[in-house]
């Protein structure tokens, strides 16, 4: 047997899935809702085998309200 017999996601039942999915769920919510986003985003995880691409993509490209700048603005001369 080849090592991709055993890694063949089709053959997986899906309940399998989405107890996967409910792991998940708590720590994502956890770190959009420190991001300051809307913890919404994490039922993403629900659409199957694209919500763990969706996710992190959703927190890679979104800019943080709770971010703080890395660079301060310089101070503005006083005429």
């Amino acid at each position: 047997m080849e090592l991709f017999d055993y890694i063949d996601l089709t053959q997986q039942p899906l309940w399998a899935y989405y107890i996967a999915v409910a792991l998940m769920m708590a720590p994502v919510v956890r770190i959009f809702m420190r991001a300051g986003l809307r913890p919404h985003y994490a039922l993403l995880l629900l659409v199957p085998l694209l919500g763990f691409v969706i996710v992190p993509c959703a927190l890679a490209f979104q800019k943080w309200p709770s971010a703080q700048p890395l660079v301060l603005k310089k101070r503005e001369k006083k005429s």
